[in-house]
C-alpha cells in the first residue's frame, strides 16, 4: 500500500464515521475533516466508495 493510499484510506474512514452522524450535513462532515469544498468532498468520496455520501447515508439508514 502507498502513502497516498493509506492516506486516503484513512480519510475514508473518518468520512464514514462523520457521515453516520445524521444530524451533521454532508458539507459539515467534509468540513471536519478537512475539505474545504463539498464538491470535491463527493467526488472523492465516490470515487473512493463506488457511492456518493448521500448514497452512503441511504444505505446505513436503511441497515439500522
Amino acid at each position: 500500500m502507498t502513502a497516498s493510499e493509506f492516506i486516503n484510506k484513512f480519510i475514508m474512514i473518518e468520512a464514514k464515521a462523520f457521515l453516520s452522524i445524521f444530524e451533521m450535513s454532508i458539507s459539515e462532515a467534509a468540513y471536519a475533516i478537512g475539505i474545504s469544498d463539498p464538491s470535491y468532498f463527493a467526488r472523492f468520496f465516490k470515487k473512493q466508495s463506488g457511492m456518493s455520501p448521500r448514497e452512503y447515508r441511504k444505505m446505513i439508514d436503511l441497515s439500522s
